[in-house]
C-alpha cells in the first residue's frame, strides 16, 4: 500500500517538475508580439517584421513604417509606408540619371546625359532669343528627347515641344490597344508620330504649341491661349491607325488666354491656367466617367505672379511653383514640403518630385510623365519620363 503511495506522489511530483519547467519556458507573464516602437528586451519578443534594436522594436526593411525613425539601422527612409535601404530608394529614382536631393523627400533632379554636360543653349532660328549664339566652331543641334536616360528622339534642328504618349487609351477597331505610340510636337505644329518604332509625320489645322489627353479618347491641345479638342472625325482616322491630318475644334467649357495646363497622370484631372493682370486663375476640371466628353468644373483658384501648378498621380498630389524666385512648394495628400532652386518639373505616379533648376533650365525645356502601368500589352511597372532638352551647341 505504502509502495502504491510513493508511486502516486512520484508522478505527482513529476508531473509539477513538467509543469514548472514548461511554466518556466513559456513565461505567459512576459508580454510578446510588442508593437512598433514599444521597449523590448529581445528581437523574439517583438510583433512579426520588427526587431529589437536599443529597446525598442524597429520595423525590418521592406516592413511598414509610418515615419523614418520607425525603420531599423539598415533603412535610410520610410517611403510609402515602407522601410527600404539605399539600394531600394535608386531603383524608386524616376530614371536611370536622376540625383536624389538630399534633405528633400522624394525630390530629384536629371543629370545630363555625357553628349549634353558641356552643351551650351542655342536657338538655330532666332539667334538671338536666348541672348547668345553656339561658340566659334559648334553647330546647332536641334532639340532632342532623353526617355528613362536614353535618347530616343531628334528630327534634324527642330525644336520640341511637347511629348504625348497615347499607350492602350486608345483602339483599333474595338478590337483592342493602340499598341504604343507616342506624339512628338515639333514647333512647326507637325506632329511626330512613332507607332511601334515607325515615323510618320502628322499636319494640323492649328498650330499647337501643347497637347494633352483627358479621358480615354478627349486628346486637347492649346493654340495661342484657346484649347481644343480633336474633331469626331479625326478621332476616328486616330483609332484607325492611319493618320495624315488632324482637324482640332476649340472647346466651349474652357477658357481663353490659357498659359498652363497640367493633367493628372491617372487622367481624370485637367488644371488650367488663364492669364489677367496680376496673376492667372486656375481651374480644376474633372472627367471620372471617362467616356465623357465635357468635363465638369470642380474649383476656381486664383494664383499670384507666374505661379504654376503640376500634378501628379491625382487631384491630392501637386506642386505649385514659382519661377520668378525658384521656389516650388509640393502637397501630398496634405504633406507640405518646400523645394528651392525649382523653376520647373514633373511628379511622377509614386508622387515624386522632378525638380528643373534654373541651371538645369538651360538644358531641359520640359519633362512629360507618364503613368506606370498601362495594361496589357504594353504593361509596364515603372514610369515613362521624357526629358525635353533645348536645342544645343554640339
Amino acid at each position: 500500500m505504502y509502495e502504491w503511495l510513493a508511486v502516486i506522489l512520484a508522478i505527482i511530483v513529476l508531473v509539477g517538475i513538467i509543469i514548472a519547467i514548461a511554466l518556466i519556458i513559456a513565461r505567459p507573464w512576459i508580454k510578446k508580439d510588442i508593437p512598433l516602437n514599444q521597449p523590448c528586451s529581445s528581437s523574439r519578443l517583438c510583433v512579426a517584421g520588427t526587431t529589437c534594436i536599443n529597446g525598442n522594436c524597429k520595423a525590418d526593411v521592406g516592413e511598414f513604417c509610418n515615419v523614418t525613425k520607425d525603420c531599423g539601422p539598415k533603412a535610410i527612409e520610410c517611403v510609402d509606408n515602407i522601410c527600404i535601404t539605399a539600394e531600394m530608394m535608386n531603383l524608386l529614382a524616376p530614371t536611370s540619371n536622376s540625383v536624389s536631393v538630399g534633405g528633400l523627400d522624394g525630390v530629384y533632379d536629371q543629370d545630363p546625359l555625357p553628349e549634353y554636360s558641356d552643351a551650351q543653349n542655342c536657338d538655330c532660328q532666332d539667334r538671338h532669343s536666348h541672348g547668345r549664339l553656339c561658340p566659334r566652331g559648334k553647330l546647332c543641334s536641334g532639340s532632342s528627347v532623353i526617355l528613362n536616360g536614353i535618347k530616343k528622339y531628334q528630327f534634324g534642328e527642330h525644336k520640341i515641344l511637347d511629348v504625348l504618349e497615347l499607350t492602350t487609351l486608345l483602339q483599333i477597331d474595338g478590337n483592342g490597344p493602340l499598341g504604343s505610340t507616342v506624339w512628338i510636337l515639333l514647333e512647326n505644329g507637325t506632329i511626330m508620330q512613332d507607332f511601334n518604332e515607325n515615323i510618320m509625320s502628322i499636319s494640323s489645322n492649328i498650330q499647337p504649341d501643347r497637347l494633352f489627353m483627358l479621358g480615354s479618347t478627349v486628346i486637347g491641345a492649346t493654340s495661342n491661349g484657346v484649347m481644343y479638342q480633336l474633331d469626331s472625325r479625326s478621332m476616328t482616322t486616330v483609332t484607325g491607325g492611319s493618320i495624315r491630318r488632324l482637324d482640332w475644334i476649340p472647346v466651349r467649357w474652357a477658357s481663353n488666354n490659357i498659359v498652363h495646363v497640367s493633367t493628372s497622370l491617372n487622367g481624370v484631372w485637367l488644371w488650367t491656367q488663364s492669364s489677367h493682370r496680376g496673376g492667372s486663375t486656375g481651374r480644376l476640371y474633372n472627367m471620372t466617367d471617362l467616356f465623357e466628353s465635357v468635363p465638369r468644373l470642380v474649383k476656381t483658384e486664383q494664383m499670384t505672379g507666374r505661379i504654376f501648378r503640376i500634378y501628379g498621380e491625382n487631384n491630392n498630389a501637386h506642386t505649385n511653383v514659382n519661377p520668378i524666385n525658384a521656389t516650388g512648394q509640393s502637397d501630398v495628400d496634405g504633406l507640405i514640403q518646400v523645394i528651392p532652386l525649382m523653376v520647373d518639373g514633373a511628379m511622377s505616379s509614386f508622387n515624386q518630385i522632378i525638380r528643373i533648376t534654373p541651371e538645369d533650365n538651360h538644358r531641359i525645356w520640359s519633362i512629360r510623365v507618364f503613368q506606370q502601368v498601362l495594361g496589357t500589352p504594353a504593361f509596364r511597372v515603372t514610369d515613362n519620363v521624357y526629358e525635353i532638352q533645348n536645342r544645343l551647341c554640339e
